[in-house]
This record gives C-alpha cells, sequence and structure tokens, in this order.
C-alpha cells in the first residue's frame, strides 16, 4: 500500500501544480492587470518561465549555494525578475498589448503568494484522505491494544546482542585458529612451510560440521581433531617385511647355516657350507 500512495501523491502533484501555476496567474493578472488571460496563454507564460528557471535550478543545486543565505536571497530576487519579464513579455492585454516588467512582477507575486497557499490547501487535503483511508481499511487492533514502550529499546538492545554475539563469534574463531596453527605449524596458510593438503582436509572436516550446525570455531577444533587423529594413525601404521621366497612358494622357511648344528656336531659332521662351486665332500657335509 505504501508504494500505491506514493503514486497517488505523485500524480496528484503532476496535475495539481500545473493547475495551481495556471490560476494563479490567471487571478494575478484579473487583479493587477484588469483582464483574465486565456489557459493556453498563461499556460505558455508558465512553460517558459520554468525553461527561463533551468539554469538557476542548476545553480541552486550546487552545495555551498544551498547553505549560502545571501546566495538564496539572490536567486530569489532573480527568480522574481525573471518570472516578472517573462510575464510580462508574454501576457497580453486584449487592448493596451504586453503588461510589461511592473505588472508582470506584482502578476509574479500574486501567483506565488496564490500557488504558496493552494499548496498547503492540496497538501492537507491530501494527507486527510490517506489518513481517512488508513483508518478505514488498516487491520484492527484487538481491544486494549497498548504498544509497548519498550518494544523499540528492546529491538535496539536485540540488534546490539547479536552483533555483540558475531563479534565474539570471531574472536573464537581466530582464537581456536591461533591455538591449532601453534599447534600444528603446517596448517598456517601464511608460511611457507604449509601443508596445502593438510589446509584442505581440515577446511572440508570444518565446513562438514558447520553444516551439521556446530559453531564456526567448535567446527575448526573438531577438524583439527580429526587431522591429529589421522597423524596418529599414520605414524602406528606398520608396513610388514615380505617373508622369505620360499615361504611364500609353501615351503618351510630358509636356514642360516652360520654353523653345524647340535645334531652335526654329535655325529662329528663337518661343518655345512653351500657354495656355488662345492666339492664332493662339501656335497656330502651338506647332505
Amino acid at each position: 500500500m505504501s508504494e500505491l500512495n506514493t503514486l497517488l501523491v505523485g500524480v496528484a502533484i503532476l496535475v495539481a501544480l500545473p493547475a495551481i501555476g495556471i490560476y494563479g496567474v490567471r487571478i494575478g493578472c484579473s487583479i493587477c492587470a484588469g483582464f483574465v488571460p486565456s489557459i493556453k496563454e498563461a499556460a505558455i507564460a508558465i512553460g517558459l518561465y520554468c525553461l527561463a528557471y533551468i539554469p538557476l535550478a542548476v545553480i541552486n543545486a550546487v552545495p555551498a549555494i544551498k547553505t549560502n543565505w545571501t546566495a538564496q536571497i539572490l536567486l530569489l530576487v532573480v527568480s522574481l525578475c525573471l518570472s516578472a519579464f517573462v510575464l510580462g513579455a508574454k501576457l497580453k492585454h486584449p487592448e493596451d498589448g504586453s503588461i510589461g516588467f511592473k505588472k508582470g512582477g506584482l502578476v509574479s507575486l500574486v501567483w506565488g503568494g496564490f500557488g504558496l497557499i493552494a499548496v498547503l490547501v492540496v497538501t492537507a487535503v491530501v494527507s486527510g484522505i490517506f489518513m481517512l483511508y488508513g483508518a478505514l481499511f488498516s487491520t484492527s487492533k484487538p481491544n486494549g491494544f497498548q504498544p509497548a514502550p519498550q518494544a523499540q529499546e528492546a529491538a535496539q538492545s536485540g540488534q546490539a546482542a547479536q552483533s555483540l554475539t558475531k563479534e565474539q563469534e570471531q574472536q573464537e574463531f581466530f582464537r581456536a585458529a591461533q591455538e591449532i596453527i601453534a599447534r600444528f605449524p603446517q596448517l598456517d596458510v601464511e608460511s611457507p612451510n604449509r601443508n596445502q593438503s593438510a589446509i584442505d582436509f581440515v577446511v572440508r572436516a570444518r565446513d562438514g560440521y558447520i553444516a551439521n550446525g556446530h559453531a564456526i570455531d567448535i567446527a575448526l577444533r573438531m577438524a583439527a581433531n580429526d587431522y591429529a587423529d589421522a597423524l596418529q594413525r599414520q605414524a602406528q601404521h606398520k608396513y610388514v617385511q615380505p617373508e622369505s621366497t620360499e615361504r611364500n612358494r609353501g615351503g618351510p622357511p630358509a636356514r642360516n647355516y652360520s654353523g653345524p648344528t647340535q645334531r652335526e656336531q654329535r655325529e662329528g659332521r663337518p661343518k655345512c657350507n653351500i657354495q656355488p662351486v662345492m666339492t664332493d665332500a662339501e656335497i656330502a657335509a651338506c647332505r
């Protein structure tokens, strides 16, 4: 409804201002010049004045001019003189011709006063219409309803508490990040010795915990714990050494013949020493 009200006000202003200007000029001519110009003649005079006023409007838009009272008074005088000149030249008496600069100035004063009064009246009427419309069509409130005087203060307090909570969350996050970097320097993204794969692992784990509803600092600490567990599992992992070829083929494990066995010593057998080239005696010792 607020957009509709704004549109209606804009349309009313666009319709009211030209009408006020035209009838203000006609009333001024009737009082000061003794005749009433046609609507077309009055409209043309006002249109030419608006075109001539464009340079003054541009000058008035300068911030330094807006705050300077002397400049504002000079612009008002120039505007009245411009209006007197345009109205005096374009408004023509049926018998005497153009009304001239002096009468044009008087008509301009009457026009301005009439326009000010008319604008105030139109504004009051439009505001009254919207107030009446709001009273008739707005949602009725329950009996005994009174707005809480602390409502605005409560809303402001809630916004302050929310911003404070966000600031505390950021502080907790930075604190957790500093602790984790001190524990695992390889997770420092600004360090030249950073471990990018480890950082990616922690970031993925952190985002997963955040998606599950955990606070950002808690999620970061949990992700760091996961990374620590992964490092521990990697450190405890043992690689099994491959067994001998004979055992892999299903045979007995290879013996290391560093000396004769007790049986060989009891039997007086010589030590079995396997060589690439062996004599008959060495072969017999190993049988």
